[in-house]
């Protein structure tokens, strides 16, 4: 077994979140986001969906 500080394991964690988008006109609109989203820090991965608008 390993030990890990407690501050290794809250840098460790991971949350998760959906967010529900409009206002989406096209694929690239999409990869816009996606490209923002990501330079948030902390943000490791981002998928936007068009056809969900999510």
């Amino acid at each position: 077994m390993k030990a890990v500080p407690r501050e290794r394991r809250r840098a460790m964690a991971k949350d998760n979140a959906m967010l529900k988008l409009r206002g989406m006109g096209c694929a690239s609109c999409a990869n816009s986001i996606e490209e923002a989203i990501r330079s948030v820090p902390g943000v490791s991965e981002c998928q936007v969906n068009f056809g969900a608008e999510q």
